[in-house]
């Protein structure tokens, strides 16, 4: 959970006035479990995505070490799943990690 709350912690958009929305969901299905975490800060451009995975990056204009992504990259990858980034519908980004159920990490 550490993960997914690194992952949602940096929110380029919140002001007083209009704080980010962060929703985290998870479903079962039959291959394992997938887990969204959704905001609706700033986002991360499509050509950013793959970048923002490699450690010790992050965009200008997000605080932070560059760590979180890239940890939790590894921990679904460890896992034998993905972490893909999506576009949210309302501006800002949507981290799926899919994570099999019948593996253990490596």
């Amino acid at each position: 959970m550490s993960a997914i709350g690194e992952r949602a912690r940096p929110c380029c958009s919140e002001t007083p006035d209009q704080p980010c929305q962060i929703v985290i969901t998870a479903r079962a299905h039959r291959h394992g479990w997938e887990i969204a975490v959704i905001d609706d800060g700033c986002g991360i451009p499509p050509h950013d995505r793959q970048h923002v995975m490699d450690m010790f990056t992050r965009l200008h204009h997000v605080e932070g070490s560059g760590i979180g992504l890239a940890t939790c990259e590894r921990i679904a990858t460890a896992h034998g799943g993905t972490l893909p980034l999506e576009e949210t519908a309302r501006g800002g980004t949507t981290a799926v990690p899919n994570v099999p159920s019948d593996t253990t990490p490596s």
